[in-house]
C-alpha cells in the first residue's frame, strides 16, 4: 500500500452523495435596502434590476475509511435530455473516519457552461470523480 492511500481510496465514489438541486433566483438589490445608490462613483451598490441565478444542490461526503482524509470531488450538471451542461468542484479537508461533511454546492454566474447554456438548463447533478487522500494523522 502506498503512503497516503488506504483501502477506502478504491471505493471513494461510495463516500459521496449529491442530490436535489434547484434554480434559485434572487433580486441582486434585495440586500442593499437604503444603500442602493446610482448617484455615487461606486458600482457595488448600484440599483440595477439584474437578478442573480444559482443552481444549488446538496452534497454529503462521509469518510468510510480508517484514517482522516481529504476529498476532492468533481460534480457534473446535465439537462433534461441528459446532455452535459457544466462542471463544478467541491471538497473537504481533514475529515475524520466515520464523520460526514454536508453542505450546499452550486453552479453560478461564474461557472463555465457548455455551448451557451443557461443555469436554468440544469436538471440533475451527478458525481463524476472523487479523489480521496488518506492522511498520516
Amino acid at each position: 500500500m502506498l503512503a497516503g492511500k488506504d483501502d477506502a481510496d478504491a471505493n471513494a465514489m461510495d463516500h459521496v452523495d449529491v442530490s436535489g438541486g434547484k434554480l434559485v433566483v434572487d433580486d441582486s438589490d434585495s440586500g442593499l435596502g437604503e444603500y442602493c445608490d446610482d448617484t455615487d462613483d461606486f458600482t457595488y451598490n448600484d440599483c440595477d434590476t439584474d437578478t442573480d441565478e444559482t443552481f444549488e444542490f446538496v452534497y454529503k461526503i462521509t469518510n468510510k475509511g480508517d484514517a482522516p482524509a481529504n476529498y476532492s470531488v468533481v460534480v457534473n450538471a446535465f439537462d433534461k435530455d441528459g446532455d452535459f451542461v457544466a462542471q463544478t468542484f467541491i471538497g473537504v479537508t481533514h475529515l475524520e473516519p466515520g464523520k460526514t461533511d454536508s453542505d450546499k454546492g452550486e453552479f453560478n454566474e461564474y461557472s463555465t457552461l457548455e455551448d451557451d447554456r443557461d443555469l436554468s438548463d440544469i436538471e440533475t447533478v451527478k458525481t463524476a470523480y472523487v479523489e480521496r487522500v488518506a492522511l498520516a494523522n
